[in-house]
């Protein structure tokens, strides 16, 4: 009898639906596990965004809704989600209360058009996936009151590194050791195609100079803070991203063997950018803009 089940996956029939979807980079400064880094980060910016009671809230590039689930609990005036993927948004809505409105659309554009006025915009690693950041910038800072906050973690590039003193000590480094010299055409051309991989245009990888004067540009020019995160960001995810599917963790998680393989291989160049110096091309930035009131 015991042998009718040797072929049986028992794992299988003691699998539960997890608890969150998250999807992001993490805050791995304490955590251990995946879904508590990401809800770490998330908690990082909503806190530097210093969101006020009762605010109006438009979350960009929510994912399932997890960090919509989490601005719940601060009994918003308005809870407005917005994201290009239709399964995400979906998703979202239906974890959500009916009072949180979950938009299906391409967040630049749909921020253009919107009547809504909001005294907080957060984007949760997503923003460098936009074709145009900038054009971002100017709908974000049109849709905000008066006093409103654009809260953001977004990839940069590394090179050229910013200095602590600049722009009134508003730049804070990472712990990581910063470029020397502009990256090689090899190390260049390898961040490319790793973008042309993940739909990611190679362009938005802009210099943390650069990006404040993007900022500026679009109006932002009250109090705006840029912190290098990346220490805290990159050899956790790393190393989370070359564990996947190794030991017995083959034996229960889900996905195919396809996407372990492009998971690990992600891990590598995450791997990379944790290093830091000349070898990391990407730093993570949690940037928080305000519009003068």
């Amino acid at each position: 009898m015991a042998e009718s089940y040797a072929a049986l996956g028992h794992l299988a029939l003691n699998a539960e639906r997890p608890a969150s979807e998250w999807l992001n980079m993490g805050d791995w400064s304490t955590a251990q596990t995946f879904p508590t880094a990401c809800r770490a980060l998330a908690q990082r910016l909503h806190d530097a965004a210093q969101i006020p009671p009762h605010a109006r809230i438009l979350d960009v590039g929510h994912g399932c809704g997890d960090s919509l689930l989490m601005l719940q609990d601060r009994a918003p005036r308005c809870l407005h989600g917005v994201t290009s993927l239709e399964a995400h948004a979906r998703r979202a809505q239906v974890r959500t209360r009916p009072d949180t409105k979950v938009h299906c659309a391409e967040a630049v554009a749909w921020l253009a058009a919107t009547t809504h006025t909001y005294d907080t915009i957060l984007a949760l690693d997503c923003a460098y996936h936009f074709a145009d950041r900038p054009a971002f910038f100017r709908a974000a800072h049109d849709a905000l009151a008066p006093g409103g906050t654009l809260a953001l973690v977004d990839l940069v590039a590394a090179w050229p590194y910013a200095d602590d003193g600049a722009d009134d000590g508003a730049f804070h480094a990472s712990t990581l050791p910063p470029p020397t010299r502009a990256p090689s055409y090899v190390r260049t051309g390898a961040h490319r195609l790793a973008c042309m991989l993940t739909r990611t245009p190679a362009h938005a990888f802009v210099s943390f100079d650069t990006y404040r004067a993007q900022l500026r540009a679009a109006g932002f020019d009250a109090a705006l803070e840029m912190h290098d995160i990346s220490a805290d960001v990159f050899p956790g995810f790393a190393h989370f991203l070359q564990q996947l599917g190794t030991g017995s963790e083959r034996l229960w998680r889900g996905g195919s063997g396809l996407q372990t393989l492009a998971l690990h291989a992600f891990g590598r160049v995450v791997a990379q950018w944790a290093h830091g110096g000349d070898v990391g091309y990407v730093r993570c930035g949690l940037i928080v803009a305000r519009k003068r009131a």
